[in-house]
């Protein structure tokens, strides 16, 4: 009879350190690196929903020495640049713009001095203006300068204005939005796969040591988020020329003659962190899947002789066992045959009398 400390260590063989071969290992070691990425990947494109920052953009533009000797009338700054000396004018007036654009709205901080460039947006409802606060300046050119900020909403200057550049923001926005929660969706599923390894028995797919097919399926999630991550960040950078947060501003292009860089904001640049944590999660999938064909016939062979030897043991053990009924039974047998013996021996012991 096999011991309770002997049977645990067959049945938990697997969980045993000294049974454990090098593709289990590995396997752990790449599993490990798998879950962390999927983990910080996760909480990355949370974050970077709640934040609702696709893109950012500056611009300042002053008045040129062409613009500075054109009359206001005809979109110049006659009159406002100061004196013309040896080679230029005194003093060019400007407009400052700062943006930052989600997935649905815009906000645009505008910094407008009096007297400003040509086409520099003043706060009034028509412009969004949605706050502003003017001081006094020192400067011997410029009176006072004006602070405010403009938000706007994609969809309503699509449907109400048709604004073309509105309604691209609008459908990268939509974009972003759903890539990115199809992201979320695998990288969810991808943890549901990878926790087997960490708690088998409760998890929604128990599995002792995931197979080839099992890395072919981690391979392609992974490579559906990288995808999911990779297209709002083309989309949204790409299209427009690279300018889709401040063309959808209604008051950019007046304001700005040329084309303003945007730059990711926190929701683009948590997407390219997301995407470079993909890669190395594709990366960590074929080590793991390779680590296992390179090791695979030494744990099959590894396994075969674990069964052979847990087979023998057992053959081993039935026939000790069967050793110890036959005798127990062969001295059963001696007993009753002395008992026996005894008995008759005892039965003709009476006494008899002749008178």
């Amino acid at each position: 009879m096999s011991s309770p400390h002997q049977q645990d260590d067959n049945n938990n063989e697997d969980d045993n350190e000294q049974y454990r071969d090098r593709a289990q290992k590995w396997e752990g070691f790449h599993y490990t690196r798998l879950t962390c990425i999927s983990i910080l990947t996760l909480l990355i494109m949370f974050l970077a929903l709640i934040l609702d920052s696709l893109s950012v953009w500056g611009k300042r533009r002053q008045c040129t020495k062409d613009e500075c000797g054109t009359p206001i009338a005809r979109n110049g700054c006659q009159g406002t640049c100061g004196a013309f000396g040896t080679s230029d004018y005194e003093f060019h007036p400007t407009c400052e713009g700062n943006g930052d654009c989600g997935w649905r709205t815009g906000r645009t901080t505008w910094i407008q001095p009096d007297p400003s460039s040509p086409g520099c947006p003043a706060c009034t409802d028509a412009n969004g203006c949605v706050e502003s606060s003017e001081s006094t300046s020192s400067s011997d050119f410029i009176d006072t300068v004006t602070n405010w900020e403009s938000e706007f909403n994609y969809a309503d200057l699509c449907a109400d204005d048709d604004d073309d550049e509105a309604c691209m923001a609008m459908d990268g926005g939509n974009v972003y939005l759903a890539f990115t929660i199809f992201a979320i969706i695998f990288n969810i599923f991808t943890l549901c796969i990878i926790g087997p390894l960490y708690c088998r028995d409760s998890s929604i797919f128990p599995c002792a040591i995931c197979d080839e097919k099992t890395h072919i399926f981690l391979g392609a999630l992974y490579g559906l988020t990288l995808f999911c991550n990779f297209i709002p960040v083309v989309v949204w950078l790409g299209a427009a020329d690279g300018g889709m947060c401040d063309n959808a501003d209604p008051s950019h292009d007046d304001a700005f003659v040329s084309d303003t860089t945007n730059f990711p904001g926190y929701s683009l640049g948590g997407l390219m962190l997301c995407i470079i944590a993909n890669m190395v999660g594709c990366i960590a999938v074929c080590c793991c899947w390779g680590d296992n064909r390179q090791y695979g016939d030494e744990r099959d062979t590894a396994k075969v002789d674990r069964d052979n030897e847990k087979a023998a043991y057992r053959e081993q053990e039935m026939q000790q066992t069967q050793s110890m009924n036959q005798n127990q039974n062969q001295n059963n047998q001696n007993q009753n045959q002395n008992q026996a013996g005894n008995n008759g021996g005892q039965g003709d012991n009476t006494t008899y009398s002749y008178n």
